[in-house]
This record gives structure tokens, C-alpha cells and sequence, in this order.
């Protein structure tokens, strides 16, 4: 094998992990450079320990995880005003709102109605960070703190 044969298998091994290639080399001398492979201790278990390294540099590479949808209930807030209630739940994926469900939501006057509107906005905004809805204000400030309470749960 020449150097740049030696040079091309040191690359496709340090990118890949292995190579199969028909050819075993331990302890190569190539021209004025050596390369050195380690040989497997016997009474190793052959079981990688601790945190996965990155093969050309030697460094920690991180591990990955996958987020999986977490799910937290705020508390009941009653709608002081007109004697509302509402309880929420608040489904996360990372650090995203995927779903917010209406536990307890009940409104008088019409107002209802806000509800499906103050999801789909809570939503888009991944917070409570939304505006008002002019006719339904109290409603609007009690669903706000019902889901700051969900959230504050994550």
C-alpha cells in the first residue's frame, strides 16, 4: 500500500467508523510516516462506555434525543366578571405548543365562542403573548393566566 492509499483508508475510516476493504492493517509503516491501530484488549467486553466520541478528533460528540410530546394541566381560574371558568392543558413537543386542550371552559353572553379563536392564537404566538378580544376581554385575561399556569408546569 503507498502513502495515498494509506492517506484515502485513514479518511473513509476516520468519516465512517469502518471500511471494508479486504485488507487488515496493524502496525503499517508507510515511507517516514507509522500508523498505529490499537489492538483490542482480551479482557475488554468490547461494549463502548461513556459518552461517544468523535474517531478523528477524540472529542465528546453529543448525544442525541429525540423530544417526545409532554403534556401538563395548569389550574381553574373563574372568571371573576361574568363567572366563567377555565382549565387548561398544554401539550409540548421541545419547546413547542403542538395542542391546547379546553379541560374546563365555560363562558356566558356568547363569549364561548372566544375560546377556539384564543387557541389558534396561543398557538402561533407558542405563548400567551396575544391580544385581546374586544367583547370578550375578561374572558381573554382569564384564558391567559390559565395557560401561563399550564405552562409554568413544563
Amino acid at each position: 500500500m503507498n502513502r495515498d492509499q494509506v492517506n484515502t483508508l485513514m479518511t473513509a475510516l476516520a468519516i465512517g467508523g469502518s471500511l471494508a476493504v479486504g485488507i487488515i492493517i496493524t502496525n503499517h509503516q508507510v515511507a517516514e510516516n507509522t500508523i498505529s491501530f490499537p489492538t483490542p484488549d482480551p479482557t475488554s467486553s468490547g461494549t463502548p462506555s461513556g459518552s461517544p466520541t468523535d474517531t478523528a478528533s477524540g472529542t465528546p460528540t453529543p448525544t442525541q434525543t429525540q423530544a417526545t410530546p409532554v403534556t401538563k394541566q395548569g389550574d381553574l381560574f373563574v372568571e371573576q366578571q361574568w363567572g366563567g371558568q377555565i382549565q387548561l392543558s398544554v401539550t409540548k413537543d421541545g419547546g413547542t405548543i403542538t395542542n391546547i386542550g379546553l379541560d374546563t371552559a365555560t363562558a356566558t353572553g356568547g363569549r364561548q365562542g372566544a375560546f377556539s379563536y384564543l387557541v389558534q392564537e396561543a398557538m402561533a404566538a407558542n405563548g400567551s403573548n396575544i391580544a385581546n378580544i374586544s367583547g370578550a376581554t375578561y374572558t381573554t385575561q382569564v384564558f391567559k393566566q390559565a395557560l401561563d399556569s399550564a405552562l409554568s408546569k413544563f
